[in-house]
């Protein structure tokens, strides 16, 4: 039986736990039956280690016909091999984001010591268990490398091979060619990055070049390198230190400063200078930011 979590007592009142437990054991008595109270879950990624608590908490069956798996958990020291490793996975999606390829190495084999334990587990859920995870550390690394704009076709191969492996082979028997051709896929991730290194000084001489214009944005300049928009956002803030639409507006409002006190320009022909075909926009953030509007900073 699954429940979706224990309740406090409020004010004497018996938590959901309780009442649940006292059902069971009236059950229980009267069938003959013994049961284990489990924890809950509502993604089908925790099937195994609810499972896993199940068979852990059944162990007691010998001395009471229901076992509560919340009242023996905090006496277990034991690693749980079927808990699904979200942490470990969120933490390879970061390292891949980041192309710090050591860290997803790691991250990677850190997951594959899990397969390797539970996968030597007697019972039939590992299998659905080994296969999610390895469907999710593929999928982590083809999205990275989506997001760079790697073509496709260039790993296509080893894509399907990887898959075929993860969904229909054993994982004994292929583990260590599945571990060859992620790691492969890995290894071609590295390079195109080195191929299609951006460094902080291209995205300067481009941002210089066109800040001025109505049409500069992030997304010209991730057609420029050849990457995708989010992929774009993310490497520039790495690199520059803010985001975008900052950078470029201390650019522009630098600019709009030098012609209001140096030239004689109206508004309207400074507004376009900087990129502002609509005058009102760029009055309404000039006064946003330096709490004066162009007029008043001439005088």
């Amino acid at each position: 039986m699954i429940y979706s979590g224990p309740e406090e007592n409020i004010e004497g009142e018996h938590s959901k736990e309780d009442i649940l437990l006292a059902l069971l054991e009236d059950y229980c008595e009267e069938k003959e039956y013994i049961a284990v109270l489990s924890k809950g879950s509502t993604s089908p990624m925790d099937i195994p280690a609810l499972y896993e608590s199940v068979l852990l908490a059944s162990r007691l069956w010998n001395q009471k016909r229901v076992v509560s798996f919340r009242s023996i958990e905090p006496k277990m020291s034991m690693e749980r091999p079927l808990a699904y490793p979200y942490e470990a996975l969120d933490q390879l999606a970061l390292a891949l984001k980041e192309q710090d390829f050591s860290a997803a190495e790691l991250q990677i084999q850190t997951l594959f010591i899990l397969l390797d334990n539970s996968s030597s587990l007697e019972n039939t859920l590992p299998d659905f268990f080994v296969r999610c995870v390895l469907i999710d550390i593929l999928t982590a690394i083809i999205n990275a490398m989506d997001q760079i704009n790697i073509k496709f076709r260039d790993y296509s191969e080893v894509y399907f091979e990887t898959l075929y492996f993860c969904r229909s082979c054993p994982y004994p028997e292929k583990r260590e060619e599945l571990l060859a051709r992620i790691k492969q896929l890995l290894t071609l991730f590295s390079s195109e990055t080195e191929n299609q290194l951006i460094s902080a000084a291209q995205i300067q001489q481009l941002v210089a070049a066109h800040y001025a214009s109505a049409n500069f944005s992030i997304s010209y300049l991730a057609d420029n390198f050849h990457v995708s928009i989010a992929y774009m956002s993310y490497l520039f803030k790495k690199e520059m230190g803010e985001n975008f639409s900052d950078y470029v507006w201390a650019l522009r409002l630098g600019k709009a400063k030098e012609l209001l006190l140096n030239t004689d320009m109206s508004i309207d022909d400074i507004s376009l200078a900087v990129g502002y075909v609509n005058t009102s926009s760029f009055r309404r953030k000039f006064k946003q930011t330096t709490g004066m509007t162009p007029s008043q900073l001439r005088g």
